[in-house]
């Protein structure tokens, strides 16, 4: 059938049929081939004239940057969230079509003629952006990820693709995790899903090994930091010596110091991860306990959750009987969770599956 009979038979179909039909056809469409011709983005705005995709020798690069960084800055000013007269009504209810094309565009590993540095640089840019609306309102939605219709977990995997063959596998492993560790998450993400993406594209040991070392870095530059907000907050006191409660000074502190445990904790998670991935379970255990910062019971459980496997078990084993010999007290989830290794039988899929044995 041609496209003007399909025409001509779709102009005779009552509303309920031509969803119907739609909706079939939609179905019947790969994935990919919805992307590569923003079918999702016809549907929702179907009046609107159709994107003619950048070829390589048509981008400007220089121009594009421009465009990119004013849309940044506009974002962050929340332009595209409140009326205002420097970014129009139409263009804050389509911006997330002008970002998936960017988002395409800077992702292409195969672009030619481009600045490689810029073309990452462009794509980091426009994920920390994303990031940085999965926690401020720049957007009229607050998972901008999922606006643009790209999980957070594929851009960061397409950008980790990008680094790597623009600058080099081993700056990939210091970059990566930089971005993990210094942006925020949409709700259907956690640091260590793109930790897992970062490893899977790392085949030789080495790469590895430079993971752990870059991790370690970090956490000394994190100690460091932690430090110096100790000194920088500390309590004044008067002439007596006695200690002058500042309640503001007080609750910074306690925001800061959140903060940087909670980078702590993250990369030393991910050190765990690359500790794995070389096999090497047991010096990945001493480097969780030595740098993990919270309560024994709690800092425990979330080792077991992370290293919840069958061929560990006896390292399961051993963590679970050294904390009960020191007196920790444990939730039921551990608890099964040593009876089950001790009946010799099979772990389920995750530890939280034991609560109620």
């Amino acid at each position: 059938m041609k496209v003007p009979e399909l025409r001509e038979k779709l102009a005779k179909l009552k509303k309920e049929e031509l969803i119907k039909v739609a909706v079939e056809f939609y179905k019947l469409v790969p994935k990919s081939k919805k992307e590569d011709n923003d079918l999702d983005e016809l549907i929702e705005n179907p009046t609107q004239p159709k994107v003619v995709k950048q070829t390589n020798t048509s981008v400007d690069w220089e121009e594009l940057e421009k465009e990119i960084s004013q849309f940044i800055i506009h974002a962050k000013e929340q332009y595209y969230v409140y009326p205002n007269k420097i970014v129009s009504k139409k263009e804050r209810s389509t911006w997330r079509f002008k970002v998936k094309n960017w988002y395409k565009l800077l992702t292409n590993t195969k672009q030619k003629d481009v600045n490689p540095e810029l073309q990452v640089k462009l794509a980091i840019n426009l994920y920390e952006l994303l990031c940085e609306g999965c926690d401020y309102i720049y957007f009229s939605s607050n998972d901008p990820f999922q606006s643009i219709q790209v999980e957070q977990q594929v851009f960061f995997k397409s950008l980790i693709a990008l680094i790597q063959e623009r600058i080099g596998k081993s700056e990939s492993v210091d970059k990566g995790i930089e971005l993990i560790v210094n942006n925020s998450l949409d709700m259907n993400t956690l640091k260590t899903y793109l930790a897992f993406e970062l490893i899977a594209t790392l085949q030789i040991p080495d790469l590895k090994e430079r993971g752990i070392k870059k991790v370690k870095q970090l956490l000394e530059a994190n100690q460091l930091r932690y430090e110096n907000l100790a000194k920088e907050l500390e309590d004044k006191t008067d002439k007596k010596g006695r200690v002058i409660r500042d309640y503001a000074l007080t609750e910074k502190r306690r925001k800061l110091e959140y903060r940087i445990q909670t980078i702590n904790n993250d990369l030393t998670k991910i050190g765990l991860l690359f500790y794995e991935s070389l096999y090497k379970i047991k010096d990945g255990i001493i480097f969780y306990n030595t740098h993990y910062k919270e309560k024994d019971e709690i800092k425990l459980y979330i080792l077991i959750d992370q290293i919840f496997k069958d061929e560990y078990k006896n390292e399961i084993k051993s963590e679970i009987e050294k904390a009960l010999q020191n007196e920790v007290k444990l939730r039921d989830a551990l608890l099964n969770t040593l009876k089950v290794i001790e009946q010799g039988e099979k772990l389920p899929r995750n530890i939280s599956q034991l609560r109620y044995q």
